[in-house]
């Protein structure tokens, strides 16, 4: 049986990329939830920009803009 790596609508595949990222928000917010007391509070934007790092270029940016922008 073929190792199936994309999604399928509405089915959720382990080894997709949308499921690891999910899993990681999941994985996070919990934490963040357990540190601070607080039950299924919500710790993410509800809208976001996903971006792909492709060159060296793009992560100094977007690592100057994660440091910079709370500032703002």
């Amino acid at each position: 049986m073929p190792l199936q790596t994309t999604e399928a609508f509405g089915k959720p595949v382990s080894v997709s990329v949308p499921m690891i990222v999910r899993s990681l928000k999941s994985s996070v917010t919990k934490q963040i939830n357990l540190l601070h007391n607080t039950l299924d509070a919500s710790v993410r934007q509800r809208s976001f920009f996903d971006l792909i790092v492709c060159t060296e270029a793009d992560l100094n940016r977007i690592l100057r803009y994660t440091i910079e922008n709370p500032m703002k």
